[in-house]
């Protein structure tokens, strides 16, 4: 009996593989980019970086980000300075706001948030109106903390997370909840019968969407903001693909796999949003 040899690469693919790698931090041959706006992602250092109109962003660990259109429906997203303040129960006192000096992940001044619930609750809030219908909102914000331990929770409408568990990073919080129509509250709530009764945080980039998960930074001024789709068009000719409807695998930078659906019409395709916004390490033909 004998048995014929199968030829594999170093890289552990086989010869025949047929696709485009996107660990290098640039387009391979073959794919093309498109963006109507400018987007952000994070680096290896946790700052926030802004790139160009039609330009692809690579995440800090390697590997191509794709993301669909999403709006920031919070305006002025990197300060929560004109945030409402109020309080319950015994002892409790308004939040205060200051800028101070720690630097938020965009380069700028942070707001502290110093928190002290007495016996009850001290809570930040911002109400939104005018909100189109949708099934869910998602609140994200992200926080640090000089002293290391419990912080305050973020709620959205009746919804209220666990209370955040903060350190000198900057890390980002995020709660779901179904939407109410017309309008969605998010809150910062620290609450004395759920953690310590005074906290002192940091806080920047709140962003509020109509989706079910946070998508990367999307920065506002006095107004929502839009992030355009992201469109990666691949050239599947060139790998011997024939034109029709085909599934392609993506093979993400942690390790996990997804098969979609697109597309090839005179050997391009405008390949599909695999959602999440995982980097991509490859795309494949099966």
């Amino acid at each position: 009996m004998t048995m014929s040899a199968i030829a594999i690469r170093i890289d552990g693919r086989s010869p025949r593989w047929r696709g485009f790698d996107f660990t290098a931090g640039m387009l391979p041959p073959g794919a093309t980019f498109q963006r109507g706006t400018v987007a952000t992602v994070m680096s290896d250092d946790g700052r926030a970086i802004v790139v160009p109109v039609d330009q692809p962003r690579y995440a800090a660990g390697g590997g191509l980000v794709l993301e669909g259109l999403s709006s920031n429906l919070l305006p002025d997203s990197r300060s929560v300075a004109g945030w409402d303040r109020d309080r319950t129960g015994s002892g409790a006192a308004d939040p205060v706001v200051t800028a101070g000096p720690v630097a938020a992940p965009d380069g700028l001044a942070a707001d502290r948030v110093q928190f002290d619930a007495g016996a009850g609750q001290s809570r930040l809030s911002r109400t939104i109106a005018g909100l189109g219908a949708t099934a869910v909102h998602c609140f994200s914000i992200w926080l640090r903390s000089d002293a290391p331990g419990v912080g305050p929770a973020l709620a959205l409408n009746a919804t209220v997370g666990a209370p955040a568990q903060v350190d000198a990073q900057w890390r980002r919080f995020v709660v779901s909840a179904p939407a109410v129509a017309g309008s969605a509250t998010c809150r910062l709530v620290l609450d004395a019968a759920a953690g310590p009764a005074t906290a002192s945080i940091w806080a920047w980039g709140a962003q509020l969407e109509a989706s079910a998960n946070a998508s990367l930074p999307i920065a506002t001024g006095a107004s929502a903001a839009t992030r355009a789709k992201d469109r990666l068009t691949l050239d599947w000719a060139r790998q011997g693909v024939a034109d029709g409807a085909r599934e392609f695998d993506y093979h993400f930078i942690d390790g996990g796999l997804a098969r979609l659906g697109t597309i090839v019409s005179g050997g391009l395709a405008m390949m599909a949003l695999p959602g999440g916004g995982r980097p991509i390490a490859r795309i494949a033909a099966p």
